[in-house]
């Protein structure tokens, strides 16, 4: 993919990682290890490497990496599980003040968007998740009851 776009392009300016992972929800602590390393695996060290791409492929020209975070990166709800998202934005944030001002790194943490990636939180159990999402600033949550 990445040479694809190289070759095409000549080289990568923007980036934006929407990469994510997420399969098991449930308590933290009784979550499945092999199911955590691997969320870790594409949802951080995924980010991490999609990243090192930019700053090999610019040609010293300046760039930018939007990644993809969560608000449950930002505001922990229970029963979500591993995720990774708070990490995300940890290493986004490291990242930056590596590469900055030439890679411009920023992530965005959008909420809760009601899709079959995220059917686990909302199950049988609507009217809880639609209170949850009220509590998002100014109700920035893609949430419709059925």
């Amino acid at each position: 993919m990445i040479n694809g776009a190289v070759q095409h392009f000549e080289r990568i300016d923007v980036l934006v990682d929407n990469t994510g992972i997420k399969p098991a929800a449930g308590p933290t602590l009784d979550s499945d290890l092999g199911k955590d390393r691997k969320v870790f695996d594409v949802n951080v060290l995924g980010a991490l490497n999609w990243s090192r791409h930019v700053r090999d492929h610019r040609d010293g020209a300046p760039g930018a990496v939007v990644n993809v975070a969560s608000v449950a990166g930002i505001r922990p709800a229970s029963n979500i599980g591993v995720y990774g998202k708070a990490a995300l934005i940890a290493l986004t944030a490291q990242l930056a003040a590596e590469n900055g001002p030439s890679i411009r790194i920023n992530a965005v943490a959008p909420a809760v968007v009601r899709t079959k990636f995220a059917g686990p939180l909302f199950e049988g159990k609507e009217p809880e998740a639609e209170a949850h999402c009220y509590q998002s600033p100014k109700y920035r949550t893609a949430f419709k009851s059925r």
